[in-house]
């Protein structure tokens, strides 16, 4: 088992596990001197989530660890097009008072399109994955503050909302 820190859709523990059977959660956790931008070209053209460096290195961004099995590796670096779009990157976070070394996926500079927007259905498993582990409420509001378009694509938004917990009555 390895620690992988997710940050965008694989945040959610339904995504993730599609992707990577064996992913267990560890829990949330912050990394220091990065933010998240929607600024990562996807294969269908709309934005994803990456990682950068923050204007401000006192500034952090949230995420959630799991524990993923090694042979799982290649599941996920097929499902984030490893090397044709992102990198894998080792980072420090704090997870219960504790530094912990974990590695991540981060945008390839070629893939960097800052005009990019996500699809709502991705913005909504995004939300959703920071929702379910619980990351701070200003965290979870700046998320919900990044503006979202619709996917064009006839079936994909019901697939992918297919993955979103059902709402509670």
């Amino acid at each position: 088992m390895t620690t992988y820190f997710a940050y965008g859709s694989n945040m959610l523990t339904n995504r993730l596990t599609r992707r990577a059977p064996g992913a267990a959660t560890v829990g949330p956790a912050r990394l220091d001197g990065f933010r998240l931008s929607f600024h990562k070209c996807g294969v269908d053209g709309s934005g994803k989530c990456s990682i950068g460096p923050a204007p401000d290195e006192r500034s952090s961004m949230w995420g959630v660890l799991f524990h993923v099995p090694y042979h799982e590796h290649i599941l996920l670096d097929r499902a984030e097009s490893l090397g044709a779009g992102y990198f894998r990157r080792s980072v420090r976070v704090q997870h219960n008072n504790q530094t912990v070394t974990a590695w991540t996926y981060q945008a390839q500079s070629r893939f960097i399109d800052d005009s990019l927007a996500p699809f709502e259905w991705y913005h909504s498993l995004v939300l959703a994955g920071a929702h379910e582990h619980g990351l701070p409420h200003t965290y979870i509001d700046l998320i919900g503050s990044v503006a979202s378009i619709v996917d064009p694509a006839v079936g994909r938004s019901a697939e992918m909302a297919a993955l979103l917990p059902s709402p509670t009555p």
